[in-house]
């Protein structure tokens, strides 16, 4: 009987002793990987740039919605060679003493794109969000919510603007 007990003991041990080294086991190679995808998640995030909201961009969605009684919203796609050159006419008034507000709608963006006028049949004065269409470049004057004044060329801007 003593011999029988000594060897239910010996395999109860061998089994603890086994199940400890394999839980130990586990613990020690979850510790090995986690320590090391956290030090690769802290070096990517290290390189990862922050997300920056442009306060003077709009989407054509709320181009009508923005804080100020009187503003312009100038329309353009800004991967277009041209873009430079409406950006420097909105610099230069915008460096005017008594100049409104200017906000920006790129064309180029996936939540503008069905704005363009694919048939060149403009309707920058639509009364209704949906039906607004914009060509090349347009700059909108809205005043309380509603667009007032629309101007469809470079130099109908400038001189709308005031800028040489």
């Amino acid at each position: 009987m003593q011999n029988e007990e000594t060897k239910t003991m010996k395999q109860f041990l061998i089994t603890l002793i086994i199940v400890i080294v394999g839980v130990v086991g586990i613990y020690l190679l979850t510790k090995y990987v986690v320590k090391k995808d956290s030090s690769t998640t802290d070096n990517s995030t290290t390189t990862e740039e922050k997300s920056y909201i442009d306060p003077n961009t709009a989407i054509v969605g709320t181009m009508l919605n923005k804080s100020s009684d009187e503003y312009y919203v100038i329309i353009y796609d800004k991967t277009k060679d041209n873009a430079t050159t409406y950006y420097s006419i909105v610099s230069t008034y915008k460096a005017k003493d008594k100049a409104l507000k200017v906000y920006t709608v790129d064309l180029s963006n996936s939540l503008n794109k069905k704005y363009i006028a694919t048939d060149n049949k403009t309707n920058p004065k639509a009364t209704n969000l949906e039906d607004l269409k914009f060509g090349e470049v347009t700059l909108l004057k809205v005043k309380n919510n509603k667009i007032t004044e629309a101007y469809e060329t470079t130099d109908a801007i400038k001189k709308a603007l005031d800028v040489k």
